[in-house]
């Protein structure tokens, strides 16, 4: 009895271990993602990688190389970011359901880890893209997600972004929305990284438990 015991509780172990792998790359992918759209915009913001200037003659090889390049890094991230955030949502759960078949302690961080998944999932889908509302100026406005399109990117990264609330309105979408949905990621990874260290022995119960 004893040795079906250890086996049950080194098998709920080695599913959390093998979860937690899963967590740590699902979350890193996300994040490298958010930093790589952030990085694209500031790109097209601040040079002419993708869009030329106006005055420009025909782009040379290399310029147009690097525009596609950086359409497919777009593309990539959307897709990729919005996948592993999935993902990561089906991890938690699984995580969740882990610790509920073992009565395990942890639970309660991990529910609130999944809960801001859900969030932010929320935050990155392209509703834009769903809705077909790609230009989210006057009436036609619909609050996008965070990941945007390389649409987007190309109507709105260097067009003239006229008074305060265009530009508070450009800056949010474009570089506040990413940065804070790194904040939420944070949040979840750190909470789920404490529910896992409680279920796994790695870390001590609080003392009203």
């Amino acid at each position: 009895m004893a040795d079906n015991s250890l086996a049950t509780a080194a098998d709920y172990a080695e599913a959390l271990l093998t979860a937690r792998r899963a967590r740590c790359w699902l979350a890193a992918i996300v994040a490298a993602m958010l930093l790589a759209q952030m990085a694209v915009f500031f790109a097209a913001r601040f040079t002419a990688a993708v869009v030329p200037d106006a005055a420009a003659t025909q782009p040379s090889r290399s310029q147009a190389i690097g525009r596609l390049l950086l359409e497919y890094v777009v593309s990539t991230s959307a897709f990729l970011g919005m996948a592993s955030v999935l993902v990561l949502a089906a991890v938690l759960l699984l995580i969740v359901n882990i610790m509920l078949v073992g009565r395990l302690i942890g639970l309660s961080d991990t529910i609130k880890a999944l809960l801001w998944c859900v969030v932010l999932a929320v935050l990155v889908f392209p509703w834009q893209a769903l809705l077909n509302s790609p230009d989210y100026q006057g009436t036609d406005f619909r609050i996008p997600g965070v990941l945007y399109t390389w649409a987007e990117l190309t109507a709105h990264a260097r067009a003239p972004w006229p008074g305060v609330e265009q530009k508070i309105l450009k800056w949010t979408r474009f570089a506040a929305f990413p940065a804070a949905s790194g904040l939420v990621l944070l949040l979840l990874y750190l909470r789920s990284g404490r529910g896992l260290q409680l279920a796994l022995g790695e870390r001590r119960p609080p003392a009203d438990l």
